[in-house]
């Protein structure tokens, strides 16, 4: 069961401040998730509605398959467009 996640901005936050801290002190509790089948575009307006740069993909009995990224997401948007190699 996934309980957290640490990004880079949470690290960077904690560590300022105690550079020894634990990683639970940098995790996010609060952790926002697609279905495996979601459309890219659900993945997006997720990120962009709860302002974050990642949501989890999770599978049909809620297992964690992988993480998707605003970053992802506009490397698709560009590869469709024909800016970038897909």
């Amino acid at each position: 069961m996934l309980r957290g996640l640490i990004t880079r901005t949470d690290v960077l936050r904690v560590l300022m401040d105690e550079p020894e801290a634990e990683a639970r002190a940098a995790m996010s509790a609060q952790v926002f998730a697609v279905p495996v089948d979601s459309s890219i575009e659900s993945a997006a307006a997720l990120i962009a509605i709860e302002n974050v740069g990642q949501v989890v993909v999770t599978g049909h009995d809620g297992e964690l398959l992988g993480l998707v990224t605003a970053v992802d997401i506009a490397r698709h948007v560009a590869a469709r467009a024909g800016y970038i190699a897909s």
